[in-house]
């Protein structure tokens, strides 16, 4: 540990690198709140017990998805660490067990879920339709969890190995291509909330496929430098 002050060209030089790293990462992370809001905005057409639904429901979501959260953080040191030492193999497999266990772990998720969700909607609201939608929204939408998981841990490996853009095309491809499009689309074809809670679900699948099949492509291409 050094407590000299470096040069004051090294100091910018290395905020720099720190911002080229940070902004996109940041940008990144506000994609995802981004999109529920747009999706907020396209269910508030079905009525306040929609919108009264869908906020409950991200919410289980996201302490379901606590251990994917983990996974993306972790992700960051192994990668790193690795890719500097020229392990491009590790990193590789790195990845394919994250994404093994996301897929797993949705699945693991969607049945606790199916089987427990008439208990778990009455926690939060006592209006009976509300009640309801929670409880779809937990029946159709936990399955495709992956996707999500594997969209933030490819970020997270992506920006740990210097490639903050190229992670933030992974929030990107699932939140702009997916997740906005397709529940627009149910919302202009069907008169049924389910039919977005469908949308977002097949949304989380495609991103799933998608990101992964992105992810590993782009990792072939790059070399350890």
């Amino acid at each position: 540990v050094s407590f000299v002050l470096p040069p004051l060209k090294e100091f910018v030089h290395s905020c720099i690198d720190v911002i080229k790293i940070a902004v996109p990462a940041a940008l990144g992370n506000a994609v995802n709140p981004l999109g529920v809001a747009v999706v907020t905005a396209i269910i508030a057409a079905f009525g306040n017990d929609a919108v009264a639904a869908f906020g409950p429901a991200t919410r289980i979501e996201a302490m379901v998805s606590i251990p994917m959260f983990a996974l993306s953080a972790a992700i960051g040191p192994m990668a790193g660490q690795n890719w500097g030492a020229g392990h491009k193999d590790r990193v590789m497999e790195s990845l394919k067990q994250s994404f093994a266990f996301c897929v797993l772990w949705s699945l693991a998720m969607a049945a606790i879920l199916y089987f427990t969700h008439q208990l778990i909607s009455p926690l939060f609201v006592d209006d009976v339709d509300v009640q309801e939608k929670i409880s779809r929204y937990l029946v159709l939408v936990p399955i495709s969890l992956s996707g999500y998981g594997i969209t933030i841990i490819a970020a997270g490996a992506f920006n740990a190995v210097g490639r903050p853009l190229t992670g933030l095309s992974s929030y990107l491809l699932r939140t702009l291509a997916f997740y906005i499009p397709l529940s627009w689309l149910a919302s202009l074809m069907f008169d049924d909330v389910d039919s977005v809670f469908i949308a977002i679900s097949i949304a989380n699948t495609l991103a799933a496929v998608g990101v992964a099949a992105f992810t590993f492509w782009r990792f072939k291409c790059l070399e350890p430098e």
